[in-house]
């Protein structure tokens, strides 16, 4: 499992190297623009899937999508994206940490793996649960 994730994140890091090559500050900025584009990916991914019209194969692959990366989660024991994040920018910080201040909770590897779960297990479950519907209706 270790090596697995190891070279998901090496991939990751490689990746972003090669996005924002153009950045400059070396791994540091480009850590910090991963992390602000990480989010984006995510919500742009749900809205799409709700945008895009009903029975749709384009539907089913992004909820196919959605369950490999809340399994990943839960098997990786976090997302590697963020973990890419932090090894680029030598910081623990994570892009769950400013919800859970909101929220008055401390930031802990346990409380910021409970956030990351349990938002990937409710959007994942609503695409079920959309895709489901999409075949009644």
């Amino acid at each position: 499992m270790e090596s697995f994730r190891s070279t998901l994140v090496r991939c990751i890091i490689s990746i972003t190297r090669a996005v924002f090559f153009w950045i400059p500050g070396g791994d540091i900025a480009q850590g910090s623009a991963l992390r602000a584009v990480h989010p984006v990916i995510m919500v742009s991914w749900v809205l799409l899937f709700f945008l895009y019209p009903s029975n749709r194969p384009l539907r089913i692959f992004i909820c196919i999508m959605a369950i490999v990366t809340m399994m990943s989660q839960w098997y990786f024991k976090g997302c590697i994206i963020t973990r890419a994040e932090q090894r680029l920018t030598e910081s623990k910080d994570t892009v769950v940490d400013p919800f859970l201040r909101f929220i008055g909770v401390h930031p802990t590897k346990e409380s910021q793996l409970a956030i990351t779960l349990g938002m990937s297990i409710t959007i994942t479950s609503i695409m079920l649960f959309s895709i489901c519907m999409d075949s009644y209706l």
